[in-house]
């Protein structure tokens, strides 16, 4: 369970993203955007762990407080307002990410069964999706962390190995020449 956790953290969406987002930015700025990220990341490591262990106000007549979650320190440091912007943020991020996936997933669906990647979706919402994500209890779902590491690690190596380590094409690519019968290329 941690270590699928662990490799999913890491090698989760970015692996994909991160590529594209370097590509985009241009190697200088894309670093620089990194690495303020990076520092992002562990200002918030940072803050998480000094409230987790200083910020723990007793309540009145009963045992002390302690910070269970990120949502309980929002709420703490920003107070309700600032509590209910995260949730939004949270949401919408959660939301456009599982949107995004589910495009890709139909646009892969269709070119695998070679039918429509519409229907195909909706089995697969209707017989894995729903389902699974209806469970009262996740923890039912820890066994198939694993699965999902495996997933994230075959992703990686296949992107590692099709990535443009010079200036030739992609592995398994080719290179697009225009329409044919154009001048461009």
């Amino acid at each position: 369970g941690c270590v699928a956790n662990l490799v999913l953290a890491v090698l989760g969406a970015g692996q994909l993203v991160l590529p594209y987002a370097l590509s985009q930015l241009g190697l200088g700025f894309g670093l620089v955007a990194l690495l303020a990220f990076g520092v992002l990341s562990i200002h918030s490591c940072y803050t998480l762990s000094v409230y987790e262990l200083h910020f723990r106000p007793d309540p009145p007549g009963g045992p002390p407080a302690c910070i269970e979650s990120y949502a309980e320190l929002v709420t703490r440091v920003l107070g309700r307002l600032g509590s209910t912007v995260c949730a939004a943020l949270l949401a919408m991020y959660a939301w456009g990410g599982a949107l995004s996936f589910l495009v890709i997933l139909k646009g892969e669906l269709g070119s695998l069964t070679g039918l429509d990647g519409g229907l195909c979706l909706t089995a697969v919402a209707t017989l894995f999706i729903f389902p699974l994500s209806s469970c009262k209890d996740l923890s039912a779902l820890k066994p198939t962390a694993p699965l999902g590491c495996a997933a994230a690690i075959f992703i990686t190596v296949v992107v590692l190995l099709s990535t443009r380590w010079s200036w030739e094409a992609p592995l398994g690519a080719a290179v697009c020449r225009g329409p044919a019968g154009s001048d461009a290329g």
